[in-house]
């Protein structure tokens, strides 16, 4: 042998190998193994094995001090990278990486007194069908202690996980998770690393972070509200876990969930649109683009139908109508807005007017059972000068308000019609003067989206009307990367 790898500076001898000139060496490199640091030895079996550099089973067997059978299985079965935090008896927190290969015909380590740990991951991995034999495991690392033990198992169960989560924790041959040492200096860690630590502190078992990271859709209850006394999120929300496992993975609280928009007047009506699609964004993103809204708004009709337009996308969300008659929260389920935006063939649940003249725009009008807003409207179009063909929608039932289980159905029609309307006359812009339900609002604001010019008005005592929205406003929201 010409050389002594193990006296080179590591830094040097790791960018001879990544460089690949140790290719034609490797079994000399492989004959001093077990005088490199766990750090070399790491990243000496992930090279071979990512660049498939032939090494002699009979070599890494004797340094090994396994069988042939077994290297053989090291150096070609599958292999996961799992990263977690560790703490050395001096108090140094680090990011430690792994290496694991499934089903070896013995148990290997490459750092002294962890390899009794894996056997509790082995026992769990067995009992539910994913493991064979035994686990062969390499750190590039020197640690003690089983903190590893939690970070190991999600490797080999989940690949729902994302990577800017990190874990610390003991698990046992059920899967649940054990106390380990040092929280506060692995968050630490983490952190500096820009990953988010979850701990014995945060889960029970290996389990709760599977089916959560597992969902295909997480229901999560927002609320918009004047004032912050009602609705609270317990008004309509019993799934306490949820809201505890937003705060504990996602640092997502029950402030988040809760935007109070106050008096809305001049540029307060932008301010919580954008506002609104902040926390959408951040949430979708914290969830992995599982997000299901679960939304309850305590505000004007104008502001219900723009944020459904800053909403429209193809996902899933819940919708609650609150009946005062009653005292109590329906749901609207939502399931792919395309059911609200497919045109209707036959309108069972409302009525159309449309007073076609030379308008270049459109004046969208939607009427309550109780109210008329029409020749208020048509005022305020003849005051601000705005030509406008006028489109009337309202229930075909004129008693009493629209029963809950038709409010889909009923805003389903409200976009039909519209739809219609513009099919037949090309417009300028749309305008939009609403008295109708909350609920019904918004889910035409997800029907409707934000394709077309226009501007969403609200009912201002003494002057008519006042222009709160533009849609060109929320298109901008939503296409701002």
């Amino acid at each position: 042998m010409l050389y002594s790898f193990s006296s080179f500076k590591e830094e040097d001898l790791l960018g001879f190998l990544h460089a690949g000139e140790l290719d034609e060496h490797i079994a000399d490199v492989f004959k001093e193994f077990n005088e490199l640091s766990p750090f070399v030895q790491f990243e000496l079996i992930k090279y071979v094995k990512e660049k498939s550099v032939y090494v002699d089973v009979h070599v890494l067997s004797k340094t090994l001090g396994t069988s042939q059978k077994t290297a053989e299985e090291i150096l070609k079965g599958e292999f996961k990278i799992f990263t977690f935090p560790a703490v050395s008896t001096q108090g140094y927190s680090q990011m430690v990486q792994g290496m694991v290969i499934k089903d070896t015909s013995q148990r290997i380590c490459n750092v002294e007194g962890i390899k009794r740990h894996i056997k509790s991951v082995e026992d769990l991995l067995k009992s539910r069908g994913l493991l064979k034999d035994y686990l062969s495991v390499f750190l590039n690392s020197y640690i003690t202690g089983k903190s590893f033990q939690l970070s190991l198992a999600l490797s080999l169960l989940t690949e729902k996980v994302p990577d800017r989560f990190c874990f610390t924790g003991g698990v046992d041959a059920k899967g649940n998770v054990q106390a380990v040492d040092n929280i506060p200096q692995k968050e630490k860690a983490c952190r500096s690393s820009g990953k988010k630590l979850i701990s014995p502190v945060n889960v029970r078992s290996v389990d709760d972070i599977i089916d959560w990271f597992s969902k295909p859709f997480v229901d999560v209850p927002f609320v918009i509200t004047k004032e912050r006394s009602r609705p609270n999120i317990g008004d309509f929300w019993e799934e306490e876990h949820v809201l505890k496992n937003l705060k504990h993975f996602h640092e997502i609280t029950e402030e988040d969930l809760i935007l109070e928009t106050g008096q809305l007047e001049g540029q307060k009506w932008q301010e919580v649109c954008t506002e609104f699609i902040n926390r959408i964004r951040r949430m979708d993103y914290e969830l992995s683009n599982r997000l299901r809204l679960n939304l309850v708004i305590n505000g004007p009709t104008a502001l219900a139908m723009a944020l459904g337009i800053l909403y429209s996308h193809t996902r899933p969300f819940r919708v609650f109508h609150y009946s005062n008659s009653e005292k109590r929260y329906y749901t609207i389920d939502v399931f792919n807005t395309r059911e609200l935006k497919e045109r209707v063939k036959e309108y069972t649940h409302t009525e159309a007017e449309l007073d076609s003249s030379e308008g270049k725009d459109l004046a969208v009008i939607i009427r309550g059972a109780h109210h008329d807003p029409t020749g208020d409207v048509k005022a305020y179009l003849t005051k601000e000068g705005i030509s406008a063909d006028i489109l009337v929608l309202s229930p075909k039932e004129k008693e009493g308000n629209i029963p809950p289980n038709q409010l889909k159905e009923v805003a389903k029609e409200y976009a039909s019609h519209i739809q219609s309307a513009r099919a037949q006359k090309h417009y300028e812009n749309i305008h939009f003067f609403l008295s109708t339900p909350v609920a019904i609002g918004y889910l035409l604001g997800v029907a409707f989206g934000h394709y077309t010019k226009g501007y969403i008005y609200n009912y201002k005592t003494n002057e008519l009307y006042e222009r709160v929205l533009s849609l060109e406003f929320l298109r901008d929201l939503i296409e701002k990367a």
